[in-house]
């Protein structure tokens, strides 16, 4: 019996929601519908593999496995769904704290960690990050494939080589990587984003933010061509995820919190902006230029949620950018 999982817990969802309702955007359709937050950024078993299927795609790994243990269980279930409601359990607790006093000094270093983990566990969960293991993959099986045909590997074939390390399919390798490297690699980013980063909240304002299906946006004002300029630990990178419709969890490295000592001389609301910054405080700035939702809309699959039906600007942006309608988060049109 298949299982509805969500990539974007339901404890968020719902305070973008009106008594468990949203609306929804289609970027791909133009199409907005209001939907019950249980139906919202969800999959059917999005978070389970059973080991039969395993087994189907990769022919070695059934081997061993028999080899080892005789006859595959058809009933075992590869799954990271009951480590991932255990952290948004914990974690939901903590947002209603942080949203109740608009600050993240109220919490102890272990529930700041928590939230680092749960940003991080949101960052890699999504099917975003499974498009991105699986494009990984296909390169390099390109490559490899280049080598083949080249004459270069002495003995065996491309395919023998793929299905005894990738498998027949690649969206299957992907998940299986997804969800099995999952815990690990949310913890070493958790790290990074405790160590290496200043947490605060923004307050926008106003309550029309977006949130979509993959929610972690990253933006770097700096240029660092010709390399990249995304990537926790690269100087200057922003990192945002929406808690509400109008308050923003923000992650800036170090970097962009100027020195004490040029304070001197400014006024008393770059002061409160920068003692926000260091001390995880909150900051009340308007999203005058829709940055906040342009980077939703951006970083997005295929769908954006809101409280109330605000998409406008987002719909100006696809008209006039019909490339948006695809995930193009390193595309600037600002």
């Amino acid at each position: 019996m298949s299982s509805n999982q969500h990539y974007v817990p339901r404890f968020l969802l719902k305070n973008f929601s009106k008594n468990k309702i949203v609306y929804r955007y289609d970027k791909k359709t133009g199409r907005v519908e209001q939907k019950n937050i249980k139906s919202v950024c969800s999959q059917d078993d999005f978070y389970n593999l059973s080991l039969e299927k395993i087994c189907e795609n990769q022919p070695k790994t059934k081997e061993e496995l028999q080899a080892s243990i005789g006859e595959i269980p058809k009933d075992v279930i590869l799954s990271c769904d009951k480590a991932i409601t255990e952290v948004e359990t914990r974690t939901g607790e903590i947002v209603k704290k942080v949203l109740s006093h608009k600050s993240l000094a109220v919490l102890t270093d272990k529930e700041k960690f928590m939230l680092c983990l749960f940003t991080s566990l949101q960052m890699l969960r999504t099917s975003h990050q499974r498009n991105d293991i699986k494009t990984i993959t296909k390169t390099m099986a390109n490559k490899i494939k280049e080598f083949y045909d080249a004459g270069a590997m002495k003995s065996g074939s491309y395919e023998k080589w793929q299905e005894d390390n990738i498998g027949k399919d690649f969206d299957i390798f992907a998940k299986l990587m997804n969800i099995t490297k999952l815990g690990e690699f949310a913890i070493e980013d958790a790290k990074i984003l405790f160590l290496t980063k200043n947490m605060f909240l923004i307050d926008v304002l106003e309550d029309d933010l977006y949130i979509s299906d993959c929610p972690v946006v990253l933006d770097n004002k700096n240029d660092y061509k010709p390399y990249g300029n995304i990537g926790l630990l690269v100087p200057g990178i922003e990192i945002y995820l929406p808690l509400s419709p109008r308050v923003i969890l923000a992650y800036h490295c170090k970097t962009l919190l100027p020195p004490y000592n040029i304070l001197t001389n400014q006024s008393k609301l770059f002061y409160d902006r920068y003692k926000a910054m260091e001390n995880g405080g909150c900051i009340y700035q308007k999203d005058e230029g829709h940055f906040f939702n342009y980077l939703q809309l951006s970083f997005s699959d295929r769908y954006l949620v809101a409280k109330h039906d605000c998409f406008a600007y987002a719909k100006n942006i696809i008209k006039e950018h019909p490339e948006f309608k695809n995930c193009i988060a390193k595309l600037k049109v600002m």
